[in-house]
């Protein structure tokens, strides 16, 4: 549903990734590509595999109990245990189990090879700003074919290194913005699906493991292997999008690195004006966040664990899911407005202030010293409407009719 309703967004950022400024330039950056292709078709494949294995159990589990059930629960006007009413519900079962898994995991690799051309385009500009010198501009276009002689050379007049490499600083700082661009067309494509997929995904989990406590091996085999390989698809899903979170926080941490890499010791005081700039908007990494309230990456998925007892988890989260979700629900409205002022900041940043004059720059930088401080709407004058506000205080709430210690403390952590 998310993937159609965002289909314009999607073909508009696959037609920004066909850029001249988004493709590889050197055999370095080719060699990434190949790499990142090949390792998205094995995660494909792995998801496909876990596919087939959840649709074989569902499909097995009424060969191996006494009595006709179905396969997936439903409700039919007319006695369904008769045949050959049974066989042909059989088959339509096993046909829609087929198209559902095999769609989730299409859609679900989707999503990660999106997230993977970010990671990608933030390796890309790795490669420009370690090598800087070995570019330069063509026709608004970054080329790498400079030789060994050409570079000597051109450092033998520091006015043409300083110019050349100026420009092609350019493209990099352009390259950033787009690839800023990229990640928050990514988040907004996925920000409801994956929140609900992840909730979805940790109550499945509570569920799993609760009845995994009512099965034994040896008393219900069927039950238990279905449970067991549903619980392991949905750590696995989890993890997949927390760790491809992760790899673009990572490599954009990258980008601040290699532009202290640069040459810029060698360049004039313009170049060293706009690497400054640069580096100070380069060293807040870029992040792809859930539904506005937490942040995909490695750390979050450590942190949601379920220890404990599953049960009191499940009857906590039913009682209390009205009041958290009036609660968040003004909280996430305010975090909306601090977000969005927050990009204000950023698209002054995204103005052509590079080929503008003196005054521009200086009211730019009046305009982005304001624009810093996000607008706040404080409640009473004691908190702000955030979502950091609302996991505060769920971290420090104590009175509840019951202690919640456990799975769910760390879920709502």
């Amino acid at each position: 549903m998310a993937i159609h309703r965002n289909l314009d967004s999607i073909k508009n950022l696959l037609s920004a990734l066909d850029k001249p400024l988004m493709q590889p330039k050197c055999d370095e950056q080719f060699k990434l590509n190949e790499a990142t292709r090949s390792f998205h078709k094995k995660i494909y494949l792995l998801f496909i595999c876990m596919a087939f294995q959840i649709w074989a159990f569902f499909v097995a589990v009424p060969f191996f109990v006494d009595e006709r059930i179905m396969v997936l629960p439903g409700w039919f006007p007319f006695d369904w245990k008769v045949s050959p009413y049974y066989e042909m519900i059989y088959v339509f079962h096993t046909l829609v189990l087929l198209w559902i898994c095999f769609l989730g995991a299409n859609v679900t690799t989707f999503s990660f090879g999106l997230m993977m051309q970010v990671g990608l385009q933030c390796d890309y500009l790795t490669v420009v700003l370690e090598s800087l010198d070995d570019f330069h501009v063509h026709h608004g276009i970054l080329l790498c074919n400079i030789d060994e002689d050409d570079k000597r050379m051109m450092k033998q007049h520091p006015r043409q290194f300083s110019r050349v490499i100026t420009e092609n600083l350019i493209i990099c700082i352009r390259h950033h913005q787009e690839i800023q661009r990229l990640a928050r067309d990514v988040e907004d494509i996925h920000r409801v699906s994956i929140f609900i997929m992840f909730l979805g995904a940790s109550l499945t989990i509570c569920s799993d493991l609760f009845q995994l406590t009512k099965v034994t091996f040896e008393g219900d085999t069927a039950k238990f292997l279905v449970l067991s390989s549903l619980l392991n698809c949905m750590l696995i899903q989890q993890y997949m999008y927390c760790w491809f979170g992760n790899e673009i926080i990572e490599k954009s941490r990258n980008i601040f690195t290699s532009a202290f890499n640069t040459p810029w010791i060698d360049c004039d005081l313009k170049f060293k004006k706009l690497l400054l700039n640069f580096s100070s908007q380069a060293m807040k990494p870029i992040e792809i966040k859930v539904g506005g309230l937490f942040t995909m990456s490695n750390a979050v998925f450590i942190s949601v664990t379920f220890e404990g007892d599953t049960a009191k988890f499940l009857v906590l989260s039913s009682l209390l899911n009205c009041m958290l979700i009036q609660q968040y629900m003004y909280c996430w409205f305010g975090n909306e407005i601090i977000e969005k002022s927050r990009n204000i900041f950023t698209s002054a940043f995204n103005t052509p202030w590079i080929d503008c004059d003196l005054k521009f720059k200086k009211l730019l930088l009046n305009f982005s010293s304001q624009a810093m401080k996000p607008i706040e709407i404080k409640v009473g004058g004691l908190f702000t409407m955030s979502n950091a506000v609302f996991i505060s205080k769920l971290e420090t709430s104590t009175e509840m009719p019951i202690t919640y210690e456990g799975p769910l403390r760390n879920y709502l952590k």
